[in-house]
């Protein structure tokens, strides 16, 4: 029989080890797919779940065991990420992710030459990647967030909603227009 999240959150609040690394387990996919998801590849991912972790143990006592501790860790990932993004905007830095002259030509040839999504090769189906992740640069931090959490997490709206602490409503109409501006960048990249 598993133990339950608010139990190993008891066992670790009196410092139990074990406890702490069982959360760590569950979790840190969680942590490092959305890092990963809003912030990409070019960022130092490990170091950044690190501190998420760091900040969630160091803040464990504030837990409500009454919510999901899944949403409260996703809430504590989505915050490091926007603080990221603003560091990044303080101390601008050409990153390895931006688009060189080569991987423009490949995806305005794919877009010429559209294949099945299923028929991508691996090469064709990370530049996709790297540009999708290029085009969510020009979304608000919290746009990007609830597109990431929803889309790509799969999560329902509820629980973006929660994550986010906005309501549902709010949840969706930041994932359309997520979307929306999206679906402007890459309509624009490749033609």
């Amino acid at each position: 029989m598993q133990i339950s999240d608010a139990e190993l959150v008891v066992q670790a609040l009196k410092e139990d080890r074990g406890a702490a690394e069982e959360i760590v387990s569950r979790y840190q996919r969680l942590v490092f797919n959305i890092l990963y998801r809003y912030l990409g590849p070019g960022s130092d991912i490990e170091d950044l779940a690190q501190d998420v972790f760091l900040k969630f143990f160091k803040n464990l006592e504030r837990y409500d065991p009454k919510r999901p501790l899944k949403h409260w860790l996703a809430r504590i990932t989505s915050n490091q990420c926007i603080d990221e993004i603003r560091k990044r905007k303080k101390n601008p830095v050409r990153l390895e992710s931006d688009l060189e002259i080569e991987e423009n030509r490949s995806l305005e040839e794919l877009s010429r030459n559209p294949r099945p999504a299923q028929g991508l090769s691996d090469a064709d189906a990370e530049r996709c990647l790297k540009l999708l992740q290029k085009s969510m640069e020009v979304l608000s931090p919290k746009d990007r967030m609830a597109f990431v959490l929803r889309e790509v997490q799969d999560l329902d709206y509820r629980e973006v909603a929660a994550i986010m602490e906005s309501s549902e409503l709010a949840a969706r109409i930041r994932v359309s227009r997520a979307k929306k501006r999206l679906r402007q960048e890459l309509e624009g990249a490749l033609t």
